[in-house]
C-alpha cells in the first residue's frame, strides 16, 4: 500500500538530499580553496562515499519494488537491476556501476583520496546522484 511504501521511500530519499545538499557546497567551492583545504577534500569525499551508499540503499528496496526478475547479489547489481527495469536510463548503467565499485573502494581501502581527485569525482558523480534523487521523487 501507498502509506508502507512511502514510509520506507520518504527516509531514504530524506538522507541520500542530505549528503546532496552538502557535496552541492563542496562542488560550488573555487578549485583553489578546495584544492587547499585537506579538511574540505576529506569531509567531500565522506559526503560522497555517504551519498553513494544511500542510493545503494534505495536502489536495492527499490529493485524489489518495480517487479523485476531476480534481487541484487551486490550492490551494483541493484542499480543493474532498475536500469533492465526501466526505472534508470541504459546509458548510464556505467556510471551507476562505476558509484557502487567507487563505494566498495573507499570503504574498504580506507584511503584519503588527493583533493584533486576528490573535487573531480564528487563533480562528476553529484549530477548522476542528483538524477537518481530525482528517479526516486518520481515513484
Amino acid at each position: 500500500d501507498r502509506v508502507r511504501y512511502d514510509a520506507r521511500l520518504t527516509p531514504l530519499l530524506a538522507r541520500l538530499e542530505e549528503h546532496l545538499a552538502a557535496l552541492r557546497t563542496h562542488a560550488a567551492a573555487p578549485a583553489e580553496a578546495f584544492l587547499a583545504d585537506p579538511w574540505r577534500a576529506e569531509a567531500a569525499q565522506h559526503r560522497l562515499f555517504r551519498a553513494i551508499a544511500a542510493a545503494i540503499d534505495a536502489a536495492k528496496w527499490l529493485a524489489g519494488k518495480v517487479r523485476v526478475r531476480g534481487r541484487p547479489r551486490g550492490f551494483a547489481d541493484a542499480f543493474d537491476l532498475l536500469v533492465r527495469a526501466g526505472a534508470l536510463p541504459v546509458g548510464k548503467r556505467r556510471v551507476y556501476i562505476g558509484m557502487a565499485r567507487l563505494r566498495n573502494w573507499i570503504a574498504h581501502e580506507a584511503v584519503s583520496l588527493p583533493p584533486a581527485k576528490v573535487r573531480a569525482l564528487v563533480r562528476f558523480h553529484l549530477p548522476e546522484l542528483e538524477a537518481f534523487a530525482a528517479c526516486l521523487r518520481s515513484f
